[in-house]
């Protein structure tokens, strides 16, 4: 889950939009709508919108591996511009780093779920052990793994020398100096390079299931 905060630009001076003000504009952008008291939500892309006078305009996207990711950047985007805001993840964000973010989460779980059905097809072994070898060739020097309990790539540091003790605990409660922690390695995209890797040699493993854009 990702929300996006259309942070209120100084120089805007616009009012925040009301419940049928933000549905009218949707609809005039060509998107179906659910309205609630104070959100409307689309029904062909996983994200709601709120609007409160007091509050800025957030829209809370939840990524699925067949989420339009281009389609969903740029109703943002262009809502955006309506409001004359800013989009902010943790901070202001442009188009492509919010695309790439969102790439990254999508393509964690294309990831994840090629990886069960390699673990159904009994090959799961082979094909970690090959993945690690390529994200060994484009990370050199960094050793980074799939950990199957987050389904996500992670770093393996060494706590008070890959690692400081305080940024450990942030991950682990209970890490120590000297032993070895998993560490998420964020949203740079490493993910998408591992899932382009992963469709091209194990295209039989990455078909993405049709079913509902919503993510399960």
């Amino acid at each position: 889950m990702f929300t996006v905060v259309f942070q209120d630009a100084t120089t805007s001076g616009r009012q925040r939009p009301t419940v049928a003000e933000l549905d009218r504009w949707l609809t005039e952008w060509g998107e179906a709508t659910t309205v609630e008291e104070r959100s409307v939500g689309l029904r062909s892309l996983p994200v709601r919108f709120t609007t409160h006078p007091d509050r800025p305009v957030r829209a809370d996207v939840s990524i699925g591996p067949r989420t339009a990711l281009s389609k969903l950047v740029a109703v943002l985007f262009d809502l955006s511009a309506w409001l004359g805001s800013d989009v902010c993840l943790e901070t202001a964000v442009t188009r492509a780093v919010l695309w790439l973010r969102l790439a990254d989460e999508q393509d964690r779980q294309r990831l994840a779920s090629a990886l069960d059905r390699a673990d159904e097809h009994g090959s799961r072994e082979e094909v970690l052990q090959r993945l690690w070898a390529f994200l060994a060739v484009i990370h050199k020097g960094r050793d980074l793994r799939w950990d199957a309990a987050h389904r996500q790539v992670v770093e393996m540091l060494e706590v008070g020398d890959g690692v400081s003790r305080e940024e450990a605990r942030s991950i682990r409660a209970d890490a120590r100096t000297g032993e070895v922690i998993r560490k998420p390695v964020g949203p740079g995209g490493v993910h998408v390079l591992a899932w382009r890797w992963m469709s091209d040699n194990y295209p039989g493993l990455s078909e993405i299931e049709l079913g509902s854009i919503w993510p399960r």
